[in-house]
């Protein structure tokens, strides 16, 4: 069966619809998300906690409850410290964000022409291994320094993305460090081993110098 984009964002449509979160009005109450499930068996349900690190630099720790391997509810991670207890819209709306309709849940392949939307799904380890081919063909076609990364805002890719250049053998890896914070991480560095994230206490911090 020949498997369109527009097809299988459908059907990732419609088993995300078993969620039971729909539209903006369930991004601002969680009552939705958890309600009780009607089976036969009990739920496979575990809390992971972890902390919003992809989409805000906030990266506040969050508790996640995880039913039957699909995400359905973001609360603020009671492990931290009370002044850390924090979560935004952002982070609640994760259970929309990740099951929403735009986004592709399978790596697809193209089957067609480009730009004739014609894909099929594959596994990862397929989509991994199709990938690690093509990049090795092309180091050992041109050298490692034929393939160049270049990132925005780092967020969690910054640093495996740097170890994976390295690993690759290629030096042309580039984005805004140089006229954003990489000058203060190599003065951490040097004068304390390694970066020290800036830290204001209410009621604790005494001096705080701004330049």
């Amino acid at each position: 069966m020949e498997l369109t984009r527009r097809r299988f964002l459908a059907g990732a449509l419609g088993a995300g619809a078993a969620l039971g979160v729909s539209g903006a009005s369930g991004m601002f109450s969680a009552s939705g998300w958890l309600a009780p499930a009607e089976a036969n068996e009990p739920a496979d349900e575990h809390t992971a906690c972890t902390y919003h690190q992809s989409h805000c630099g906030g990266m506040c720790p969050l508790r996640c409850t995880v039913r039957d391997g699909r995400l359905v509810m973001v609360e603020p991670n009671h492990c931290a410290e009370d002044r850390y207890e924090t979560i935004c819209l952002k982070g609640i709306s994760e259970v929309q964000h990740i099951y929403g309709d735009h986004r592709v849940q399978s790596p697809l392949k193209r089957t067609g022409e480009r730009g004739a939307n014609e894909f099929e799904v594959v596994s990862w380890d397929e989509a991994l291994d199709d990938i690690a081919a093509r990049l090795r063909a092309l180091a050992d076609a041109h050298g490692p320094e034929t393939l160049a990364s270049m990132i925005g805002g780092p967020h969690a890719s910054f640093w495996p993305l740097h170890r994976f250049m390295n690993l690759f053998g290629s030096p042309n890896n580039m984005g805004i460090g140089q006229i954003c914070w990489n000058p203060r991480i190599w003065m951490d560095a040097l004068t304390f081993g390694w970066t020290v994230e800036a830290d204001i206490v209410p009621g604790l911090t005494d001096c705080l110098f701004i330049w």
